[in-house]
């Protein structure tokens, strides 16, 4: 089922790309009409009946961390686990990372009971094992339908088919599908248990699959239980589906952008946007560059792919600017604040900016930076309370358009 409504929802895509093209082509002009289009069209034909299938199944498996090495690594896991009080059964258990004999390394262990592992999460009273152990599950964006919404993003962007798809995400502000999947299942089910469905037959079935404990019915208790809500599993009356709802997307979009934030900070194909990023929402830039072309140049600098040495190969010679002999790593800071090759541009730039804006001489290079990639002040420790005009955001396109032009001429 799930396969054919990603076939249905490919082929809606399809549709509105044509219609949002100009000449055409894949040249996509208004971003927030885009998005907004894909929520209204594409997603209900996405996700219709995703309240039943769309709660994927939570693995049986936990980490269990920072354990020494050394030993059957199964029998350390046994081991660790019975100080809980209660017998866990493993089905296996493998130490996870690069082998380093003088730090330990984490342990997945696969519990053969679903039960087994709520109870080491939630019930468990010894707090030495509970401290040691932390929960494994899928991630959101990794869901196969998730997919066609990724694809979609990189389209209007303009950026590769390969760039990451958490570096997409953090530039339009947008969340995982599966988020609203799940919300929406967990409001389902509470239409059937506060039984406020007039649907009988409905309400009949509900009862079925609570006297079978379904897997369905585990999912929905599971989301609950690890997102903090589980006085709404043991008393479903108390509250109302919408606001069961829009609590339960809250806490899971919460958690998206705080993973973000962490994964960006860590992360190589991350670095620049985690610069230019100060809060989750969708980057300003997109309201101002309408041309898709500077889109296309504007996305593959800040999403880190494509353009720069930097991007393509870490660690290595490869980095290197090609463009100057100054040895210099060819990254964002490099690109558009110091390559003596684009001395002439930059100058020119400089020149023009500073007449509508003196205060650009006294930027850093992270300020510079921010202001060129970002298109506004706000991210600037030199902040002008009425910002910039559309005469600056000229200036520095064409500054960015010069500097590519440049580039891809002497490459």
């Amino acid at each position: 089922m799930i396969n054919d409504r990603i076939a249905k929802a490919n082929r809606a895509v399809y549709v509105l790309r044509q219609a949002l093209s100009s000449s055409g082509s894949n040249n996509i002009i208004d971003i927030n009409l885009a998005t907004s289009l894909f929520d209204k069209l594409v997603s209900p034909v996405l996700l219709y009946g995703c309240c039943v299938w769309g709660l994927s199944n939570p693995t049986n498996q936990v980490y269990l961390k920072n354990v020494n090495e050394g030993g059957n690594t199964r029998l350390t896991a046994s081991k660790e686990l019975s100080k809980c009080g209660k017998l866990i059964d493993i089905v296996s258990a493998r130490r996870v990372g690069r082998i380093n004999e003088r730090q330990p390394r984490d342990i997945l262990i696969n519990i053969r009971n679903f039960d087994d592992k709520l109870y080491l999460l939630y019930s468990n009273t010894d707090s030495s094992i509970k401290k040691k152990l932390s929960n494994f599950d899928l991630k959101l964006d990794d869901q196969l339908y998730e997919t066609v919404h990724t694809k979609f993003m990189k389209v209007i962007l303009g950026a590769s088919k390969y760039t990451s798809n958490t570096a997409v995400f953090g530039e339009l502000g947008r969340f995982p599908i599966a988020i609203k999947t799940l919300s929406l299942g967990v409001k389902y089910w509470h239409t059937m248990a506060s039984g406020s469905s007039p649907n009988k037959l409905l309400h009949e079935a509900f009862k079925s699959e609570c006297r079978i404990s379904s897997m369905w019915i585990q999912n929905i208790k599971y989301l609950l239980l690890v997102n903090g809500l589980g006085n709404f599993w043991l008393d479903p009356i108390s509250v109302s589906s919408p606001l069961i709802c829009k609590t339960i997307r809250k806490r899971l979009e919460d958690q998206f952008v705080q993973k973000w934030f962490e994964r960006a900070k860590s992360s190589v194909s991350l670095h620049t946007l985690n610069k230019l990023k100060c809060e989750y929402v969708c980057s300003a830039y997109l309201n101002q560059v309408k041309s898709p072309n500077m889109r296309r140049i504007y996305s593959k600098l800040r999403l880190n792919y494509g353009i720069l040495n930097y991007s393509k190969i870490n660690d290595s010679s490869a980095n290197v600017c090609k463009l100057c002999d100054s040895g210099s790593i060819e990254n964002i800071t490099h690109f558009l604040c110091e390559c003596p090759i684009l001395k002439h541009e930059r100058q020119m730039f400089s020149s023009k900016l500073m007449f509508h804006l003196p205060a650009f001489k006294h930027f850093s290079n992270d300020d510079k930076i921010s202001l060129i990639l970002n298109l506004d002040m706000s991210n600037v420790k030199f902040y002008h309370p009425s910002g910039i005009d559309e005469q600056c955001i000229d200036i520095i396109m064409s500054y960015v358009k010069s500097i590519f032009n440049v580039r891809n001429s002497l490459q």
